[in-house]
């Protein structure tokens, strides 16, 4: 039996499969989901958001209410950190403001 990290895997290899569909809403929707979720769960989102962000085809500054918006308001610190690291998301620190992006120090 396939798991949820395998599952999307297969669907990632899929070409009828577009996760920049809806403005990659796949990312915005992992990227929006709560702190409060078990480990295991938080775990298996953040290996979503790695395995979208991997993809080329997603986009995770595609709009304005995009993934690193979504993750700060919903306090998901690490993927917040992932979606920092990505250089196709621009944040203020990029451009001289470190006063507008401080995460705590996170191991992921």
């Amino acid at each position: 039996m396939l798991g949820g990290i395998e599952i999307v895997e297969l669907l990632l290899a899929d070409p009828r499969v577009d996760p920049a569909a809806e403005d990659s809403r796949a990312l915005l929707v992992a990227s929006e989901e709560e702190t409060r979720r078990p480990l295991g769960q938080r775990e298996w989102l953040l290996a979503i958001v790695r395995l979208l962000l991997a993809d080329p085809r997603v986009d995770p500054a595609t709009d304005e209410k995009n993934a690193l918006s979504c993750a700060c308001q919903n306090d998901h610190f690490e993927v917040v950190e992932l979606l920092l690291a990505d250089p196709r998301v621009e944040s203020a620190s990029r451009y001289g403001d470190s006063k507008v992006v401080k995460l705590p120090s996170l191991k992921l």
